[in-house]
């Protein structure tokens, strides 16, 4: 056999592999008696029965659209109506385009935007989006859709199933773990604390989470996680104070003693999140001393002036009552 035959022979292999994989059943989970989680092929994907159809938070890599399909029909008859994508990840979106044409995708509208650049088109694409709020269907089937800031990416969508005290939170939660930061896709270090708590405090009524990977979450675990990257963040700029590096605080930075349960440290997580802090704290210090009229606007690390452009973060524990939830937005069709 030649050695171009041997190669093309281990394409083909390759390439039948990566379809058999995308193509094996998914994990079904129930969580209540209208709501699953499917495991397998990218991020977890939430199936939710309404009276009229199903509502699918995200979709899964590219090649897992017939694989999902499959699941739901496995759990009801009814079709699916709708699919919601909390981020523009391929893992989320890559199978947007495998599910019917008559199917509506959701999404926040700087998602789309991401999605456009990177290359997807058509069916591909969300067909309605948001900014800030949107609900979707009503009583029992009510689910409402919420943008609460930069934190993963900066279109972050919360999916909160409002009967059944269930919120899909994407990767926004990564569980016991240092965040999931795509400063390419316009994630925030500064920003991800604030926007947790946001979540945190607005969302009413909330008991469980169903992250992007991993286990479902309880609701005080999200506040102890918002306390986490707080304290991370307070770290990162007392070392800074200091005039240490970035390698310096990968190197000495350890796992607060009260969060001794998280996973160990992911050194490559470790160095994109600190030098992404460093980077927002550096230009936001650029722009107080060089634009004194730049507003700064509500930041978790408080109010600065062009001499202290970064004081430290004061770690959060909301304890209050949160406020009433924003007023629903007008519906967007997508261009």
């Amino acid at each position: 056999m030649t050695r171009r035959c041997v190669f093309a022979a281990v394409g083909l292999v390759l390439a039948f592999a990566a379809s058999a994989a995308a193509q094996q059943p998914l994990q079904i989970h129930q969580i209540k008696d209208n709501l699953f989680v499917l495991k397998g092929g990218g991020a977890n994907t939430t199936v939710f029965i309404t009276s009229t159809g199903v509502v699918v938070v995200d979709a899964k890599e590219k090649g897992n659209g017939q694989a999902v399909l499959e699941a739901v029909r496995k759990i009801t008859d009814k079709p699916v109506t709708t699919v919601i994508n909390t981020g523009p990840d391929a893992e989320h979106v890559g199978s947007n385009a495998e599910f019917p044409s008559g199917v509506e995708i959701v999404a926040q509208r700087n998602t789309r935007k991401r999605m456009e650049r990177m290359g997807l088109r058509g069916r591909a694409l969300p067909t309605r989006t948001f900014r800030k709020k949107l609900t979707l269907f009503a009583g029992t089937d009510a689910v409402d859709l919420y943008y609460f800031g930069r934190g993963h990416t900066d279109g972050d969508t919360w999916v909160v199933f409002r009967a059944l005290g269930v919120v899909h939170i994407g990767d926004l939660f990564p569980g016991d773990d240092l965040p999931m930061l795509d400063a390419k896709s316009g994630g925030s270090a500064l920003e991800i604390g604030q926007t947790l708590e946001n979540g945190y405090r607005r969302i009413k009524g909330a008991t469980l989470i169903i992250t992007a990977h991993g286990a479902e979450r309880t609701w005080p675990e999200l506040l102890e996680y918002t306390s986490f990257n707080n304290q991370f963040v307070n770290n990162v700029w007392k070392a800074r104070q200091d005039r240490k590096s970035v390698e310096d605080v990968v190197r000495d930075w350890t796992i607060p003693p009260s969060y001794e349960k998280y996973a160990p440290i992911d050194a490559k997580r470790l160095k994109n999140n600190v030098a992404l802090t460093f980077k927002e704290l550096d230009d936001e210090a650029r722009a107080l001393n060089w634009q004194p009229q730049y507003n700064v606007g509500d930041s978790y690390i408080g109010s600065r002036t062009a001499t202290d452009a970064a004081p430290p973060p004061t770690v959060s524990t909301p304890t209050s009552a949160p406020p009433p939830s924003p007023a629903p937005e007008a519906e967007t069709p997508a261009p």
